[in-house]
Parts: C-alpha cells; sequence; structure tokens
C-alpha cells in the first residue's frame, strides 16, 4: 500500500514557481512594445494569432515525439536517436551550462 504525497513545497520547489512566474510576467512587459510595432489593431492580432500557432506546433511536435519515444530524458532522447549520442551528450552539456 502506497502513502499519499505529503502536500509540502521544498525550497527547491517554491524558487522555481517563483522564477517560472518572474518570466511569465514578461508577456505582459512585452506586450506593449509589440503593439507599438503593429500599426493597427488586426496587426496585432495578427502577430498573436501567428505566435499562437507557432507554439501549438510546437507542442504538438514534441507531443508527437513524446508518444514515439516514451523515455525518460526528452530533448537528449530525440537527439541523441535523430544525430546519435554525440548530439544528445552535446545537448546536456550544453543545457547544464547555459540554461
Amino acid at each position: 500500500m502506497q502513502s499519499a504525497p505529503r502536500k509540502e513545497l521544498s525550497l527547491f520547489d517554491s524558487a522555481c514557481i517563483i522564477v517560472g512566474i518572474i518570466i511569465g510576467v514578461g508577456i505582459f512587459q512585452l506586450a506593449p512594445d509589440i503593439a507599438k510595432g503593429a500599426y493597427c489593431w488586426w496587426g496585432v492580432l495578427a502577430i498573436w494569432l501567428a505566435g499562437g500557432l507557432i507554439s501549438l506546433f510546437g507542442a504538438l511536435g514534441y507531443a508527437e515525439l513524446a508518444s514515439a519515444y516514451p523515455q525518460e530524458g526528452g530533448d537528449y532522447v530525440y537527439l541523441s536517436r535523430a544525430y546519435g549520442r554525440w548530439a544528445g551528450y552535446l545537448f546536456g552539456w550544453i543545457q547544464l551550462a547555459i540554461v
């Protein structure tokens, strides 16, 4: 019999939530600058719709990859299968060093 998960957040969990909120708030700061680049209301709407479609296609692509290769590792697994172990290894180190 498994016990129920504890209802608590660690310091790391809390820090990740705060960082996500800070990054997520960027959409509210960036929107006026995007609107300045478009000269009418439908231009702003077109830019947001194009961005939403690009995001949707990216999400669908990742969903397809995740269903085709259901292993832990995400991008590491996909790059390793597509280009070889060196690509996955390099991605892992770049992810660690930069992101």
